[in-house]
């Protein structure tokens, strides 16, 4: 071996000698620092300061981070407890909500009633749920919607005490789907009338999506029933005939005969009107409400103009479902302002003139509209039988060309009239 490679080899026995001594000092030192730890530690115990920790000390780690986990999901449960809990406002808010319950007697007749064994008079029965909303001298109000007291001949209403009453519709609003029925004092009885209480009205225009919702009503026929949730969109556009409505969406259920009931808040106040008629079918989680300061105008203008349940109110008529053209659709789509007609009627003012789907509706008589809104108050403003000018973009291969459609406008009450045919 030579000389070079013996001196390697010594230097490397060295270091290792070396490092296998200072290691066992740190070893030494760190014993020591952890005996005196230990012993600060337990002496500490001893003395009764912090006897907490000589209770965790016993406890192996894993169980500690379980009774740390349980104490927090305990937390958590008491605190969801408290949110689903809504009995307190419930029990006060149930004692303005009736069921509505209507009588509608249908009459077959021809050769199709003597076929089918049912010549005759037969009658048609449905429910739905309604809002006391004032108590005046003879009678009180109930807030509901127009399509569950529609074609009723025979219509009652039953309070909180499960009292049936005999009411009558006072007025309609067919468009907005709202209508109020009026039940005379007379014919309720004191313990009646001492049970119930008129509704909280509340402001739906500072709703926020994600707030409580909790919906009251005759759901299925059943009597009243409970459903909560909260407030999912806002704004929620409806198309309707010549118009749209902006409705609450909630994940509240909203089934059959909860229709008219209310919508409330946290508070107890009504937000809003609860309309199966709007809610989407197929999917879950989706049900709709008229806002209640929607309603309000609508209830003020029945209260000054009562009219028959019967009587549709007379106005210009153009026939056609139409959205705004928002300005993400202008431009994803390079698609001008204005009305997009989605539909339209079959026999309407529109179809007769040559309106078709498709169409984007750019001014009414020279005056430029972006939206159904200004579109509905345009037409709202004249008569039965004017004649009106509609600027239109139409699409040809694949660009818009601008024309002028003249229309006449129809009659509101002769559409529903066709309808009911």
């Amino acid at each position: 071996m030579s000389k070079n490679r013996k001196n390697i080899f010594k230097i490397v026995a060295i270091v290792f000698l070396g490092a296998v001594v200072i290691g066992g000092g740190v070893a030494t030192v760190s014993f020591g620092i952890d005996y005196i730890n230990t012993r600060e530690k337990n002496e500490t115990q001893d003395s009764g300061i912090g006897r907490f920790y000589k209770e965790v000390e016993t406890t192996e780690p894993d169980e500690f981070v379980n009774v740390s986990n349980d104490i927090q999901t305990t937390h958590q449960s008491e605190l969801l407890v408290k949110m689903l809990d809504v009995s307190d406002v419930v029990e006060n808010a149930v004692k303005s909500v009736v069921a509505v319950n209507s009588i509608e007697y249908v009459t077959n007749n021809g050769y199709f009633g003597y076929y089918f064994g049912q010549q005759g008079t037969q009658t048609r029965e449905s429910c739905g749920t309604g809002i006391i909303i004032s108590r005046q001298e003879d009678r009180i109000l109930v807030l509901t919607n127009n399509h569950v007291v529609e074609d009723a001949d025979v219509l009652t209403v039953v309070f909180v005490d499960g009292k049936e009453v005999k009411a009558e519709v006072l007025g309609t609003a067919p468009d907005s789907d709202i209508a109020l029925v009026a039940v005379p004092l007379e014919n309720i009885e004191e313990g009646t009338l001492q049970a119930i209480a008129i509704a909280v009205m509340g402001d739906s225009d500072t709703v926020k999506v994600g707030n409580a919702a909790i919906a009251i009503g005759n759901a299925l026929g059943y009597g009243q029933s409970v459903t909560t949730g909260v407030i999912s969109a806002l704004n929620r556009e409806v198309e309707m005939v010549d118009m749209t409505l902006e409705l609450i969406q909630t994940d509240a259920a909203i089934n059959a005969g909860n229709s008219g009931g209310p919508l409330i808040n946290s508070s107890g106040e009504v937000i809003g009107i609860n309309s199966l008629k709007y809610s989407s079918t197929g999917v879950e989680g989706m049900c709709y409400a008229i806002p209640i300061n929607t309603a309000k105008p609508i209830i003020e203008d029945i209260l000054n103009n009562p009219k028959d349940a019967e009587e549709v109110e007379e106005k210009s008529y153009l026939g056609i479902y139409g959205f705004d053209i928002t300005f993400q659709y202008q431009f994803m789509y390079g698609m001008p302002a204005g009305i997009f007609v989605s539909s339209v009627e079959k026999g309407s003012p529109a179809e007769a003139a040559g309106l078709e789907q498709g169409d984007i509706i750019t001014s009414f008589n020279g005056t430029a509209v972006a939206s159904m809104e200004e579109l509905t108050e345009l037409i709202v403003e004249c008569n039965p039988g004017d004649t009106v000018e509609l600027g239109v973009k139409v699409l040809k291969r694949n660009t818009y060309h601008s024309t002028i459609i003249t229309v006449t406008l129809g009659n509101s009450k002769d559409y529903s009239e066709e309808k009911q045919n």
